[in-house]
């Protein structure tokens, strides 16, 4: 994503994205995208993309965006939200205890993704490059 190169995070990519002619994949949308050298707080993705930095209104980095694709990833692999709860309260404590699971049918590369992109500490969040 070259908006991680120029230090943009996007903070909505899942609900964005768009395949174009040819099967490229296109980032649209970009009204939530601030640039990251300045931290933000706001929470600006469905509840189901809240990360836990999100959800505790702590700043946040161009990490979120990693977040998001495992939220992504972990959807379009299990037919459902990882942390799917009958109220706000209860998908916050499961963001935040990172409780999901994992259909035995999924690859083991699939899950060793999600599990690298699930992760509170930004910094051991898996990079981008790895993705």
């Amino acid at each position: 994503m070259v908006q991680h190169e120029r230090n943009v995070i996007h903070r909505d990519i899942p609900e964005n994205l768009q395949l174009g002619h040819g099967g490229d994949l296109k980032i649209a949308d970009f009204g939530w995208s601030v640039y990251e050298p300045t931290l933000f707080r706001t929470r600006c993705v469905s509840l189901d993309y809240l990360s836990p930095e999100m959800v505790h209104g702590q700043p946040h980095t161009k990490t979120v965006d990693l977040w998001n694709l495992g939220v992504l990833a972990y959807k379009l692999l299990c037919g459902k939200a990882p942390f799917l709860a009958t109220t706000y309260e209860e998908s916050y404590r499961k963001i935040m205890k990172l409780q999901f699971k994992m259909p035995p049918d999924v690859t083991k590369p699939a899950v060793h993704l999600i599990s690298r992109l699930f992760v509170k500490d930004l910094a051991s969040r898996m990079p981008l490059k790895h993705v």
